[in-house]
């Protein structure tokens, strides 16, 4: 499975009880399965996972980065609701 895939699995689990979730960029990457070290990383990964979710599914998501402390990174991720 591509990360994408797994970011698009996760999401969609999440977006069941409410359109916006966050999480910490090194758990992310456990629940997607990716084998990186820093949250940097992690955050340009999902940022094209976003973009591959964008344009192969039928949802809408926005992806917001806060770096509240070097080496810390958490990620928000907003179903748009679409009109």
């Amino acid at each position: 499975m591509n990360h994408w895939e797994a970011l698009h699995n996760v999401l969609m689990k999440r977006f069941q009880k409410k359109p916006i979730w966050s999480t910490d960029a090194m758990k992310l990457a456990e629940m997607i399965k990716l084998d990186e070290k820093y949250p940097s990383i992690v955050v340009r990964k999902a940022e094209s996972a976003v973009n591959k979710i964008n344009k192969k599914t039928m949802i809408d998501v926005t992806m917001d980065v806060n770096r509240p402390r070097n080496g810390k990174a958490i990620l928000t991720f907003q179903k748009r609701i679409m009109n």
